[in-house]
């Protein structure tokens, strides 16, 4: 028994110093650290440099909820990966606009990016500065253009206040003229002093389908003639189909049809104009300041053959 608490004395004396040395190993300013920050936490605050490494509300909700390959920062799927993408048939049948391939879409295109206009499909012009599309008038079919449509003439067109013309020096069957070139009148239209040179030179008008037209001057007439004219303009010979209107002030005015049909490109910006297929001819102009221009162009309806009875 002696024996036993010797021993136990003598276990308990050495637990005794190493709590001791224990206690003397504890650092004074790590107890200080410890009674501060439980100071703060009872006032519902935390020093500042706890606030410093303490993360935020929605990222400690953000990480719970990722998986853990991507909460601990190794490799997992990402949010661009996540986006659906379009099925491998469905993007080999998608063709890029800028170089006409399929496979590929225009932002991933690996060949150089060219300008064209992304409507009329013209190139080396952009979309707002295209002759053809940016205008508010309808396009026309050249060929059925003055002929007028199926149903009798429904069709109408009015004349883009936002195109600029211009004149220029045009040759009617060799002899000049005065020509207003413009791009929002869709139709082309003669006036007086081409029908009567016309007339004299033994071209005869034909019949076309009525339509009711409205010039800048006020006039107002139904034209059911036209004449097929022979124009020369910047060395580009075109037959055309021109309405005759004996009010207008203007000898001859070019419409869209024309235009399209030469392959004229206007820059109005630039003030200038070139030809499909001959960049480097360029031709400055002026836009008209005063312009007699062709305000409407409507399509009356043909009575019926029941009708007419």
């Amino acid at each position: 028994m002696l024996e036993a608490d010797a021993a136990s004395t003598d276990s308990k004396s050495d637990s005794d110093e190493e709590a001791e040395d224990n206690q003397d190993e504890v650092d004074p300013a790590l107890i200080k650290e410890v009674i501060k920050a439980l100071r703060w936490k009872s006032k519902g605050k935390f020093p500042a440099k706890v606030q410093k490494t303490a993360p935020k509300s929605n990222q400690t909700s953000r990480s719970a909820s990722l998986p853990a390959a991507e909460a601990t920062g190794q490799a997992g799927p990402s949010r661009q990966q996540d986006k659906k993408k379009p099925a491998g048939s469905a993007l080999e049948a998608m063709e890029c606009f800028n170089c006409r391939k399929r496979g590929h879409l225009f932002r991933g295109c690996p060949e150089k990016l060219r300008l064209f206009c992304h409507r009329y499909g013209e190139s080396g012009v952009s979309t707002r500065k295209c002759p053809y599309c940016n205008e508010a008038a309808p396009r026309v079919n050249p060929k059925s253009a003055v002929s007028g449509s199926q149903d009798g003439g429904s069709a109408s067109c009015a004349t883009a206040k936002v195109s600029r013309p211009f004149r220029a020096i045009v040759t009617v069957e060799n002899k000049p003229f005065k020509a207003l070139v413009d791009s929002g009148a869709p139709l082309s239209f003669v006036g007086e002093k081409v029908i009567d040179f016309l007339t004299k030179i033994g071209i005869k008008p034909y019949t076309v389908a009525k339509r009711k037209v409205i010039t800048a001057a006020g006039h107002q007439e139904v034209v059911q003639e036209a004449d097929e004219v022979r124009v020369l303009l910047d060395d580009r010979e075109v037959t055309l189909g021109a309405l005759a209107l004996k009010p207008l002030s203007e000898d001859i005015i070019l419409g869209l049809e024309t235009l399209f049909s030469i392959g004229m490109i206007i820059d109005f910006q630039a003030q200038t104009r070139w030809y499909r297929g001959e960049p480097t001819k360029i031709y400055p102009f002026a836009p008209a300041e005063q312009a007699l221009r062709v305000l409407l162009c409507s399509g009356l309806k043909i009575p019926d053959a029941q009708e007419a009875k």
